[in-house]
C-alpha cells in the first residue's frame, strides 16, 4: 500500500495517546489496591487500550512492510522506535528511581545483583523488580508493570517479516494465513502454556486483525473476485475466532469497537492538530506511567492523598516525561531512520 501526504493527516496518533491514557487510569486503580473498573464491560480500561495499540501496530507495520519490504530497513525503524526511549527510562529506573526510593541504602542497592539484571529489561528480558523497591506499595514491587508487551511486539514485528519473505505466496494470502495461525495460536498456546500466557497470544491476534483490515483495505485495488475471496477469509478467521475460547466473544467485540475507532480516526484530523503541537506522546505516556504512578503513590502513603489526587499528579508527570521523551530522545533517533517513504 502506497503512503501519501494525507496519510498523516489523520488522528492515530492521538488514538495512540487516548490507548496510553486509557492503560494509565486502569492502573491508577490497580497501583492504589483498588478493582480495575472495565471499559463497556467488556474489558478493563488497561486492556481495551493495549487492544486499541496492537490493532493499530498491526495496520501500521504491516503498511510499513509492504511499502518497503527490505529486511534490514524494516527492523531499523522497528528498532529506532522501540529502544531509545525503552533504554533511557531503564536506565532511569535503575540509577535514579531505584536509589531514591528503595529501603536499602544506596551502598547496598548498588552492589545488589538484582539491580544490574533489571538492565536486561532494556533488552526486552523483562524483569519486574529492584532490591527494596516499592515495598510499602500497595502494589507491592513492581517498576513498570506495562513493559510486559514490548517483546510480544516485537515478536510480532518478526512475524510479520518471517510471513512477507514466503517466497511461495502472495501478499493477501500470506496475511490470512497468518491471521489464521494466529486465531488457532491462542487456544493451543493457552493450552500448552497456560493461563499466564494467554494475554501474549490474544495480542498477536489482535495485531493479525489489524494487518488483515490493512490488507482489506488494499483489497480495494483488486478485481472483485479476489476481494470477495478475501473477505471470506478474514470471516472464517473471525468465525474461528470466535469458538477459539470462552472469552472469545468478548475479545471479538473489543475488536470490532477498536476497529470503528481506527476507522474514525483516519476520517478526521484533529487529532493530527493535537499532536502536531504535543508530538507523539503516546510510548512516553506508556513506558513512563507506570514507574511515574508507583512513585506518586509512594510518595502518598500515610498522607490520606485520594484517587484524584493520586490520578492529577500522576498524568502531570507522565505527560511531562513522555514530551521530554519525544522531543530529546525518540523524535531525535527516528531522524536517523532508513530514508524511505513509508508509514508507521
Amino acid at each position: 500500500m502506497q503512503t501519501t501526504r494525507d496519510d498523516h493527516r489523520n488522528s492515530l496518533d492521538a488514538l495512540r495517546l487516548a490507548a496510553a491514557t486509557m492503560v494509565l487510569y486502569s492502573h491508577q486503580f490497580a497501583l492504589t489496591g483498588m478493582s480495575e473498573p472495565l471499559f463497556l464491560g467488556l474489558n478493563t480500561y488497561g486492556g481495551a487500550g493495549v487492544t486499541l495499540f496492537f490493532l493499530l501496530s498491526g495496520m501500521l507495520v504491516y503498511r510499513s512492510w509492504v511499502s518497503d519490504p527490505h529486511l534490514i530497513r524494516f527492523f531499523a525503524r522497528r528498532c529506532l522506535r522501540i529502544f531509545p526511549g525503552l533504554v533511557v527510562v531503564v536506565l532511569l529506573s535503575v540509577f535514579f528511581l531505584g536509589p531514591w526510593v528503595s529501603i536499602h541504602n544506596p551502598q547496598d542497592y548498588f552492589l545488589a545483583g538484582q539491580t544490574y539484571q533489571y538492565l536486561t529489561t532494556a533488552m526486552l528480558w523483562n524483569k519486574g523488580y529492584l532490591p527494596g523497591v516499592f515495598q510499602g506499595n500497595p502494589y507491592v514491587g513492581a517498576v513498570n508493570g506495562s513493559l510486559w508487551t514490548l517483546p510480544v511486539e516485537f515478536f510480532c514485528y518478526v512475524s510479520v517479516a518471517f510471513v512477507g519473505l514466503m517466497p511461495w505466496a502472495t501478499q493477501n494470502s500470506r496475511i490470512m494465513l497468518s491471521l489464521f495461525l494466529a486465531v488457532i495460536a491462542g487456544p493451543i498456546g493457552e493450552m500448552l502454556f497456560g493461563q499466564r500466557f494467554a494475554p501474549h497470544f490474544q495480542m498477536l491476534t489482535t495485531f493479525w486483525v489489524g494487518a488483515a483490515l490493512a490488507a482489506l483495505f488494499s483489497a480495494r485495488q483488486h478485481p472483485s473476485h479476489i476481494r470477495n475471496r478475501f473477505w471470506l477469509c478474514f470471516s472464517l478467521c473471525i468465525i474461528a475466532l470466535v469458538n477459539s475460547s470462552d472469552r472469545a466473544w468478548t475479545q471479538v467485540l473489543m475488536l470490532c469497537f477498536a476497529a470503528s475507532l481506527v476507522g474514525l480516526a483516519f476520517k478526521f484530523d484533529w487529532g493530527a492538530r493535537l499532536t502536531g503541537l504535543l508530538g507523539d506522546l503516546s510510548y512516553g505516556v506508556y513506558i513512563y506511567a507506570f514507574p511515574v504512578q508507583q512513585t506518586v503513590v509512594y510518595l502518598g502513603l500515610g498522607r490520606g492523598w485520594s484517587f484524584e489526587w493520586h490520578l492529577v499528579l500522576s498524568v502531570l508527570a507522565t505527560y511531562g516525561l513522555a514530551w521530554l521523551s519525544w522531543h530529546v530522545v525518540e523524535k531525535p533517533a527516528l531522524r536517523i531512520k532508513p530514508k524511505q517513504r513509508v508509514v508507521a
